[in-house]
């Protein structure tokens, strides 16, 4: 299977990158193919300007969106790792989705038969830290608001399926061990849905 993660945080010392380092470890012990977008490494660009913004409307997109369409195309399962700030995603991450899940390659509408979901087959994975409480998200909607926008407003208004969800609350913590537990989580959940002999 094609594994492909689209990774966001700018410290290569954090805990996203650890799970980074587990998921491409997990991923090759399984016999499974990855390939990583690491999009601070790459200065990914999360903004489309006026002439950009017209020549994507025409279907004209620079070859840097053209090689993300293609990893996305070949890839069976997409994992997003990234920390949620403000309730939401980074920007640059964000900015992935607004420049690279374009209408024609991600979605398009069609006159009688309405939104066509052109990602459909793909299964999605995401992964987040934030520094509030799971029990403290949970009972404010904050964990509601973050796994819908990204489970319906993006990858299912695609048609990619997201099989798992993990949102790990107070990432900021010093205790080792709560630490570890997470990182083994994360193994555990490449191994479930990326498993030796792999059907989807």
């Amino acid at each position: 299977m094609n594994h492909l993660i689209i990774y966001a945080h700018p410290n290569p010392n954090s805990l996203s990158h650890a799970y980074l380092e587990v998921m491409k470890e997990q991923t090759r012990a399984n016999h499974h193919d990855v390939i990583v977008r690491d999009l601070y490494q790459m200065h990914f660009k999360p903004v489309d300007y006026a002439a950009d913004f017209e020549k994507s409307r025409k279907g004209e997109y620079p070859e840097e969106i053209l090689t993300e369409q293609e990893y996305l195309r070949k890839a069976d399962l997409i994992s997003l790792i990234y920390p949620v700030w403000w309730g939401s995603m980074p920007a640059i991450m964000k900015g992935y989705f607004d420049r690279v899940f374009t209408r024609g390659f991600a979605f398009d509408y069609h006159p009688e038969k309405g939104l066509l979901k052109l990602l459909e087959g793909k299964k999605a994975l995401v992964i987040n830290n934030m520094g509030d409480s799971r029990k403290h998200a949970d009972a404010s909607g904050m964990t509601d608001s973050i796994m819908n926008f990204i489970r319906s407003g993006v990858f299912g208004f695609c048609g990619i399926e997201t099989v798992e969800h993990l949102l790990f609350g107070n990432a900021t913590t010093r205790d080792k061990t709560v630490r570890i537990g997470y990182i083994e989580e994360v193994r555990k959940t490449i191994s479930k849905h990326l498993p030796v002999e792999a059907t989807f």
